[in-house]
């Protein structure tokens, strides 16, 4: 029987609140001593974005196993290209009037320098890749996994060592195999779980991890993100969050009006909400750190600046959501 130790309210419940991470992330450079809480969440940033690919990888493997098949390639990947185009055509406007320019070698520096149009929409780039790699490994291999499992980890290593390369930063590349990692996870959930549940196993994962970032071999990187989105869904089942999120009501015999019931509902309400504009949050937030300190605006206090990147964010996002996933309804007669 498989063992479900990663369910879609987890992961759901995760995205949105994983973007504001990587929001006060990003804030933590814009000032010379950053507040303890971006310090923080620049410590996990990298992490984050690897538990992103793991979830990437982990959804469309459970849509395989499910007998959906990978689905249609080019819808999937115009559904994330899309809102990335709109936004940098949007950010290009701005800076022929009002930024640094636009350079017309954009495409030859996105390829070659891994330079993007956009703030911090490598991260777009790379999920094509390990999109289409999906697609590649499991098109006609769909009920021999084991054997697409092993092409998709081929290409994903394909792609590290094109970025490593080329030069690209490491952020292009550092976490690229946990994407891999997501889809052999839920190919053998229940045995990995087994195992990786025991503290010894954890204890092992952790000193791997901890191995690597002290031998401070920088090509090394991407074995460490294999592991640790798995440690990560270890620790939110043992701690109870996995259980906590997928409850409806509050504590076991607390009524569901009771105060604490109303809180716990209240937070996964919030945690829905980011989810739901977490991919638009993560694209606007960047253009928004380098708007409100250009030429056309910029705020001095940090604290202040910081504030109208994360409210600004995600009032934009929330717009541009809507936008993206407008449906009109047919006139009627």
């Amino acid at each position: 029987m498989h063992q479900q130790t990663f369910s879609r309210g987890v992961s759901d419940s995760l995205r949105g609140v994983m973007q504001v991470g990587i929001m006060l992330s990003h804030l933590s450079y814009t000032s010379a001593e950053p507040a303890l809480l971006f310090t923080l969440a620049n410590k996990f940033g990298t992490s984050i974005i690897a538990l992103y690919f793991f979830i990437s990888g982990y959804g469309l493997m459970q849509s395989v196993r499910a007998g959906r098949g990978v689905g249609h390639l080019g819808k999937r990947l115009w559904g994330i290209f899309k809102p990335m185009l709109f936004i940098t055509l949007m950010f290009g406007v701005y800076q022929i009037f009002y930024g640094s320019g636009y350079s017309a070698q954009w495409l030859s520096q996105l390829v070659w320098q891994g330079r993007t149009p956009l703030p911090n929409s490598w991260f777009v780039f790379v999920l094509m890749w390990l999109y289409i790699s999906f697609w590649l490994a499991f098109r006609y291999l769909q009920r021999r996994r084991t054997p697409a499992l092993i092409i998709l980890l081929l290409l994903s290593v394909v792609g590290v060592i094109w970025c490593q390369v080329q030069g690209h930063e490491r952020a292009w590349w550092a976490t690229t195999l946990a994407f891999f990692s997501g889809s052999l996870y839920a190919e053998y959930e229940s045995k990995i779980y087994r195992y990786a549940k025991r503290w010894w196993a954890l204890a092992l994962a952790l000193l791997f991890v901890a191995s690597l970032v002290v031998a401070d071999i920088e090509y090394l990187l991407p074995l460490a993100y294999l592991v640790i989105p798995v440690v990560a869904i270890v620790l939110m089942n043992r701690l109870g969050y996995a259980a906590w999120i997928d409850r409806e009501g509050g504590k076991s015999g607390e009524p569901k009006t009771s105060i604490g019931a109303q809180i716990d509902q209240g937070i996964r309400q919030l945690m829905a909400y980011l989810a739901r504009i977490s991919y638009e949050l993560y694209l606007v937030h960047g253009v928004l750190i380098i708007v409100f300190r250009g030429d056309l605006i910029y705020i001095c206090s940090d604290y202040t600046y910081a504030l109208a990147v994360v409210v600004g964010s995600i009032l934009v996002a929330d717009l541009l959501h809507g936008l993206f996933h407008l449906k009109l309804r047919p006139r009627q007669a």
